[in-house]
């Protein structure tokens, strides 16, 4: 993020078009919570820098969990449609700033359409057209790697777990996740504004035995168990966004607000 970037006034979102970033050209989106890097032919997010530069995803050509894999919403498997790396979308920039952009990108021919609109404090995607079942997915390094011991995973029900435990549920409404790290006090968090009754997961993916944190990467879903995906519904809203946060209370705050808007 660049001075002039950072001194922007509160609410501005500056958007960038061809950017390159880890092979692919993107779209660059600069917002005074967090800077957003999004594949125009993946149509999905390769990079989400806080404001000291930490990378909540993480995506890089290569290495599987330790790169490749990552990346958000990576919707549709094993098409790889709205996943970073990909190359089988087309996305449009439909506005860019000042107040918000929007981003709209279709697959196979137009069967598959979402858009995305990224404002001050989030971003919100809306699948428009699924033609078949899909996941939402957070694959990627809560603070810029994922600490299994120190990182915590809270759900709608109130109970923070750490990053090494498994776990496979429906989540409680409204439906709602958030990762913190340990080391910044920073969530990123995530709304699935609907209540469908279908199963939600996490589990952490490493490369290595050593679990370096670098080389692994949180792997949660909305609508997925396992290698199986079930959300079916569209139009379909997901909200994801990072913000500081005091204490768990604080962070509730900051999700019942965006549930408002």
């Amino acid at each position: 993020m660049t001075r002039q970037e950072a001194e922007m006034p509160h609410g501005e979102v500056v958007v960038t078009d061809g950017v390159a970033r880890e092979g692919q050209e993107s779209v660059r989106i600069v917002t005074p919570s967090a800077t957003w890097y999004y594949h125009k032919l993946g149509a999905g997010f390769a990079s989400l820098e806080d404001a000291d530069g930490n990378d909540w995803i993480g995506y890089h050509p290569g290495n599987r969990a330790a790169g490749e894999f990552r990346g958000i919403p990576n919707l549709v498997h094993p098409e790889g449609y709205f996943h970073p790396g990909g190359t089988k979308c087309q996305t449009a920039v439909v506005q860019a700033g000042p107040d918000k952009a929007i981003l709209e990108s279709r697959a196979d021919g137009g069967n598959w359409a979402v858009r995305w609109e990224i404002s001050a404090a989030f971003a919100r995607l809306t699948v428009l057209k699924a033609p078949k079942q899909y996941w939402f997915l957070y694959e990627g390094t809560p603070g810029g790697e994922m600490d299994e011991a120190a990182d915590t995973c809270t759900l709608s029900d109130g109970k923070a777990r750490p990053l090494s435990e498994r776990w496979d549920t429906r989540l409680a409404s409204p439906r709602w996740v958030y990762f913190r790290d340990a080391r910044t006090g920073r969530i990123i968090y995530f709304i699935h504004h609907a209540d469908d009754g279908k199963a939600d997961s996490f589990w952490p993916m490493n490369e290595s035995d050593r679990r370096e944190p670098a080389l692994g990467m949180t792997v949660f879903g909305f609508g997925r168990l396992k290698l199986v995906s079930s959300l079916t519904q569209t139009p379909a809203t997901f909200t994801v966004g990072l913000a500081d946060v005091k204490d768990d209370d604080h962070a509730r705050e900051v999700i019942e607000e965006v549930l408002r808007k």
